[in-house]
């Protein structure tokens, strides 16, 4: 499919990598700060805290802490699309195809040449791609890791900000 001078969907988001986690070397430092004692101290002080903290935040600590896999991806963490070359040609392409489905659907949403099925499909509403690496957080969806492929959250259970 030829890609030059064709339109973009600006309904495209780069959530990055969800890399991220605490290094072992960080973690021995603590230890040699604080001691044995006061490591296992602050520990314990760390995991009522996580007990007490909502779900979300639980959440989204954990995707951090791990080694990266299945960690949420949040906006403005490194970008896939700039991560190499292939990359880039890949979300390019991307937002090309998104653009084109746009504006199959919205005119024939518009006109209401779709089948009704029962009910009305109601307005057209136009979808959002998001790319990640390694995992995201979707909100009502849960989390996905990159392992699952392409998937689809339905506009009513997706949530952001959760």
């Amino acid at each position: 499919m030829r890609t030059e001078g064709q339109r973009r969907s600006s309904n495209f988001e780069d959530r990055g990598s969800g890399r991220g986690g605490v290094p072992i070397q960080a973690l021995a430092g603590l230890m040699r700060l604080l001691g044995v004692k006061g490591t296992v101290i602050a520990g314990l002080v760390i995991v009522v805290a996580f007990v007490l903290m909502p779900a979300g935040l639980k959440e989204r600590i954990l995707g951090a802490l791990t080694s990266g896999e299945g960690a949420p991806s949040e906006p403005g963490a490194a970008s896939v699309c700039e991560a190499s070359q292939a990359n880039g040609a890949a979300c390019d392409f991307s937002r090309v195809v998104l653009a084109s489905t746009e504006d199959v659907w919205m005119p024939l949403f518009a006109r209401g040449a779709l089948p009704g099925y029962g009910s009305s499909p109601g307005p057209y509403q136009d979808p959002t791609l998001v790319v990640f690496a390694d995992g995201v957080t979707t909100g009502g969806c849960g989390n996905a890791t990159s392992a699952v492929g392409p998937f689809y959250c339905p506009a009513g259970a997706c949530r952001r900000g959760d």
